[in-house]
């Protein structure tokens, strides 16, 4: 290669080519083929056209449509004696207030409203060369600039990155050389232009005079690779492992009949494994040369091995330093280290970028006599071999809720735990509460235990932080330059926040504690004995708020850091059963059932008090076929201002994730199981409840006209004077309770009765009612039964039961009343079943 590489291999041997190949295909894609003839024309024409606006070494911005027409307009800008910025084409900067930009060739809709107005293509299609006097630069100073490249690396902040053409020069010719680019060779261009590596692909290709092929992909996908191979004999390719991945796994056994001409395989921009090169023996041709290289953006190719995977296994390093590119390592304190040690990685040379264009100024690399120096901020070692050993970043830490996790190692850890092939990402993302969470995104052809992979990290000590979701899929999302994209997975993950996760427990205790887990943590709780920090990704304030909710639950306060020590679902509900404060209200457990979609029956109670003793007695006899629970109620509560409609969802929280088949109350707890069947679904089981608002409850005081049956039978169930003072006895309470002086205080029931009526609505319809009715009450009536039935008139039945009011619950009734609701329950079932 002659000395004045750039004077005699690049610009002017586009007019050397033009003639000793005029034919020779240089750019050639979908739109057809471009000749080196007419490259130099096109490539004068839009030159011409530059410097018809009198610019000179000016930033030329460019984002076209067609990547054949950016290759296009980026050699006119070096031609005319400028340099080239190719726009990324879905870029979220704003570049002009970084760049000095000059002139902007554009014909995308996206950058109609820039402040530079973009320059249309077509204007320099009528541009006649001969009618403008100029001369092409052939002799540009190594030192001005090339072009500028936006990356962001790790940082996550775009910077603009500055070549001049020494920089570009060396790499170019270094390609070339060690890669053995000839003109019959047909380089593929797949990705972004405004990807660096794409000046692996433009440059060198034509400094050899071989052919640039230009694959839409924008138009196609990844599965449309290798068909584009196969149909324009590529025999260089130049890809990244997540892309070249995908591929193989697209095409699978299809794929060696596409590859057939490809003898030079390029894979960067992401670690490559043993897995890789077991791919390419399977898919590709048996020749084939493989080339690793570790590049920048700034340094470009830093370290590159090449080698056949067909005899070869990978290396087990990353690369020896290229030429004219010195690599140092530095420890901690600045100091050089020595083999075997790891440190910071720096390069020092004079073909490395310039430095950084930040708000039009340039910002300049350091210097050590005429050699630039860039610190890469990746770790690594030099071994004795000479080679280049990688070992994560400097800065892979990243905080996580104010702890520091090494991003590269937990990928690292968590690979090795997945079936060969398969590969990890690690996001940080914040989910609906704000706190920030890891999501490790997992991709591969074989799935992997969830549970089992959980287990496994949550035993790594080193990672303060573990992942709090394990999202398999089978590809991962590849941006415009064939890495994997972090945008488009992020927002995969925050969509898994957003899902309502289902959790049962057939014990209602965990069944909540899982619930306010599940809620917090946005995944569901399988294992009872994950951690919640280590397994499960939880975050201290996480905790408190989990807690806070458990103990709304429960009735009483938790300490805020009782999770710190009982970290598993399963340690935390023994834990709170052990010490358990029977606080209203609260759900006890009756009986249980071995089949896990069986619909529980709830029996509601006031207080502590057992009113259905005689009743769970007779079902267990029977071997009643459903769960039971009481739900204890805290029923005076609202005499101390407690809304109702809070409080009934406060009791409904109770039983939240239960399917409940049915709901049982005696008197005004009937009423309650009526609203609970209504609102939450079930049938409602009644004991003498009366049927409020059905009718002016006042007629009830009139007992003469609809219990004289009941006084009659007392009457005549006893002796004449026992007869006398039972009947005297039951007026006289019922009077007292009933027609109290206006002055009397009512009882605490009646006023509790009152207040539920008054703050709530009666029901309305109830999917099923069964009404057990004490033939001798004095407190309900025909018209009650009336009202209940209206509520459910497709599924109302009655039982009378030739007894006192709630002497269904009574030893006496116990057995009949069980059978009944056991026929009950069944039929409802049966009926839910064939509706």
């Amino acid at each position: 290669m002659p000395k004045k590489f750039w004077s005699t291999a690049m610009l002017n041997n586009f007019r050397q080519l033009a003639l000793t190949q005029p034919e020779a295909p240089a750019l050639m894609g979908a739109k057809g083929v471009l000749s080196y003839q007419r490259l130099l024309e096109r490539v004068e024409q839009i030159a011409c056209q530059i410097r018809r606006e009198g610019h000179k070494q000016s930033c030329i911005a460019i984002a076209l449509a067609d990547k054949s027409e950016e290759v296009l307009y980026a050699l006119a800008a070096l031609y005319s004696g400028n340099y080239f910025f190719f726009v990324p084409h879905e870029i979220k900067d704003d570049f002009q207030s970084q760049l000095p930009v000059a002139l902007f060739f554009s014909d995308l809709p996206q950058f109609e409203d820039v402040s530079i107005l973009p320059f249309s293509p077509a204007d320099t299609l009528a541009t006649n060369v001969d009618n403008f006097a100029w001369q092409p630069i052939c002799e540009p100073s190594p030192h001005e600039f090339f072009c500028v490249f936006v990356t962001s690396g790790s940082t996550g902040l775009a910077k603009y990155v500055v070549h001049d053409f020494q920089s570009i020069a060396e790499d170019t010719a270094r390609q070339v050389e060690a890669n053995g680019l000839s003109p019959v060779d047909r380089v593929d261009f797949l990705f972004a232009a405004s990807f660096s590596s794409s000046l692996a692909s433009i440059f060198p290709t034509f400094c050899a005079g071989a052919t640039l092929v230009v694959h839409d992909m924008e138009t196609s996908g990844l599965a449309d690779i290798p068909d584009f191979w196969a149909k324009y004999g590529i025999t260089f390719t130049t890809l990244t492992s997540s892309a070249f991945r995908s591929i193989c796994r697209l095409a699978g056994d299809l794929l060696p009949q596409k590859t057939s001409t490809i003898r030079f395989l390029c894979l960067g921009g992401e670690p490559v494994v043993a897995s890789d090169a077991d791919l390419i023996r399977a898919y590709f041709p048996q020749n084939i040369e493989l080339q690793l290289a570790y590049a920048s953006t700034e340094t470009r190719t830093i370290a590159a091995v090449t080698f056949r995977p067909a005899f070869d296994s990978i290396p087990g390093h990353d690369g020896f330093p290229v030429r004219k590119k010195s690599v140092t390592l530095l420890n901690e304190r600045g100091e050089a280290c020595e083999l075997g040690q790891t440190g910071e990685i720096v390069v020092k040379s004079a073909h490395i970028s310039v430095g950084y264009f930040r708000e039009n100024t340039l910002h300049p690399h350091p210097v050590e006599g005429n050699l630039r120096v860039y610190c890469t901020g990746d770790r690594g070692m030099l071994r004795e071999d000479g080679s280049l050993l990688l070992s994560g970043r400097v800065h892979a830490q990243q905080k996580v809720n104010g702890k520091l996790v090494d991003f590269a190692q937990l990928e690292l850890a968590i690979s090795l735990e997945l079936p060969a092939g398969s590969h990890c990402k690690i996001l940080k993302l914040a989910d609906p509460r704000g706190s920030e969470v890891l999501v490790a995104f997992l991709c591969g052809k074989q799935h992997v235990d969830e549970e089992l992979l959980r287990s496994k990290i949550a035993l790594r000590e080193e990672f303060a932080v573990k992942p709090r979701r394990y999202v398999w899929m089978e590809e991962f999302p590849l941006n415009a330059h064939g890495k994997i994209d972090s945008a488009a997975l992020g927002q995969e993950g925050l969509a898994l926040f957003d899902q309502t996760v289902e959790t049962k427990h057939d014990d209602p205790l965990i069944q909540r504690i899982k619930a306010a887990w599940s809620a917090e943590l946005g995944l569901e709780i399988n294992n009872l004995d994950a951690d919640f920090f280590t397994a499960l990704g939880g975050t201290s304030m996480g905790a408190e708020i989990v807690l806070q909710e458990i103990s709304e639950y429960i009735g009483r306060d938790l300490d805020a850091t009782l999770l710190q020590e009982l970290r598993s679902v399963r340690r935390l509900a023994n834990y709170l059963k052990a010490c358990e404060q029977k606080s209203l209200p609260f759900l006890e457990i009756w009986t249980k059932s071995q089949n896990d979609d069986a619909c529980w029956v709830i029996f509601l109670d006031t207080g502590h008090h057992d009113s259905f003793e005689h009743v769970r007695a007779s079902l267990t006899k029977l071997d009643f076929p459903f769960p039971t629970a009481c739900l204890r109620l805290d029923f005076y509560g609202i005499l101390s201002h407690q809304n109702f409609e809070k409080q009934f969802d406060r009791w409904s929280d109770r039983v939240s994730g239960l399917t409940v088949a049915g709901w049982v109350g005696v008197s005004f707890n009937g009423w309650l199981a009526a609203k609970f069947a209504e609102k939450h679904g079930g049938s409602a089981v009644l004991f003498d409840t009366i049927c409020y608002g059905y009718y002016d409850p006042s007629e009830k005081m009139n007992f003469w006209k609809t219990r004289l049956n009941f006084l009659k039978n007392t009457w005549d169930s006893r002796s004449p004077l026992r007869s006398v003072q039972a009947v005297f006895t039951l007026v006289k309470s019922h009077l007292t309770r009933k027609y109290r002086p206006v002055a009397a205080a009512p009882s605490p029931y009646l006023s509790a009765v009152e207040l539920y009526l008054k703050e709530g609505s009666s029901p309305q319809h109830v999917a099923g009612i069964l009404y057990f009715y004490a033939t001798k009450s004095l407190y309900t009536s025909s018209r009650d039964i009336a009202g209940w039935r209206e509520k459910s008139p497709e599924n109302f039945i009655i039982r009378k039961l030739e007894g006192d009011h709630l002497d269904g619950c009574s030893p006496s009734f116990a057995p009949e009343v069980g059978a009944e609701l056991v026929r009950f329950f069944q039929r409802m079932q049966m009926m839910r079943k064939l509706e």
